[in-house]
């Protein structure tokens, strides 16, 4: 008896013979298969701490920046506890909430250039997908497998709404004879999210 779980759940196959490790969050008995995809994860997640982190500073407009106070907190590598880099997100949110004023160069972009951007950052995704699977995992703890599934869904999900940037849709409800009721998409502006660490980059 006993758990197995390498910083991440769904680890091991569901279907294998009694005996060996029981892997507790999915109740199920597991054998040496299961034994065997587990090792065969361990050497496999080894690729990430080999990865070189080219930034540690934040992607905003276009630019790399430094913290705007010099008040960074740290990312911790789950695996083995250790600091990665150190973050600051002010600049981010500033930035963001300029793009949302009502005379931005954002708010006059027409729809099929903001869905060529997203279908654009969706490729880049996919071109990228090695390099960023082994962030991902550094970052979370995940295997390299796993988080490069995870990128693949998310340049998907990008694609899928960069498809819907353009779509004129609507639900027009009746009334009473002096009343006009119509629907008016506007977007919900400037958020902060809460992520949890187990598909970051497909949450967002």
């Amino acid at each position: 008896a006993g758990s197995v779980w390498v910083n991440q759940y769904g680890a091991l196959q569901f279907q294998a013979p009694f005996g060996g490790f029981k892997q507790s969050g999915h109740g199920r008995e597991l054998g040496r298969y299961g034994l065997a995809e587990y090792y065969e994860m361990s050497s496999s997640d080894s690729q990430a701490s080999k990865v070189e982190i080219k930034y540690t500073q934040i992607f905003i407009n276009n630019e790399w920046h430094k913290a705007a106070n010099g008040k960074t907190f740290p990312v911790i590598n789950p695996s083995t506890g250790e600091e990665i880099c150190q973050v600051d997100v002010d600049k981010a949110v500033k930035a963001a909430r300029k793009a949302f004023d009502i005379e931005s160069p954002w708010r006059k972009y027409e729809p099929v250039a903001r869905a060529n951007l997203m279908r654009k950052f969706a490729t880049l995704l996919r071109r990228d997908v090695d390099y960023l699977s082994k962030l991902e995992t550094l970052n979370n703890g995940k295997s390299v497998e796993d988080s490069k599934g995870d990128i693949l869904a998310s340049a998907d999900c990008i694609d899928y709404y960069a498809g819907w940037v353009d779509k004129i849709t609507g639900e027009t409800i009746p009334g009473g004879c002096d009343q006009m009721i119509f629907t008016r998409h506007e977007p919900i502006g400037v958020c902060g999210q809460i992520i949890p660490w187990s598909v970051e980059l497909c949450i967002l």
